[in-house]
């Protein structure tokens, strides 16, 4: 749609995502614990501001992460991908 590279096609989420989050995290050192939002929409469950990003956080980094099966879900159509593991030292 938009032709050639565009960010809006992928590489600028992660960036706008991390942007969000901080500026959640920044509403709630403003308004304070009391302040609650319904977290997801329509399911009727209230967070405050400092739980909210955080799960946010949580479910980005997801993407990156190994699956049960040693693969990444970002990776999902790359049939070839082999995944890199990290060994903590």
């Amino acid at each position: 749609m938009f032709g050639g590279n565009s960010n809006w096609r992928g590489p600028i989420w992660m960036p706008v995502n991390y942007l969000l989050i901080q500026s959640i995290r920044e509403f709630h050192r403003y308004y304070g614990d009391e302040f609650r939002v319904e977290y997801p929409t329509g399911s009727g469950r209230c967070f405050s501001l400092t739980q909210i990003p955080d799960e946010l956080a949580r479910r980005l980094t997801t993407f990156f992460l190994l699956d049960k099966n040693g693969k990444r879900p970002v990776m999902a159509d790359i049939r070839n991908c082999k995944p890199i593991r990290v060994r903590a030292t």
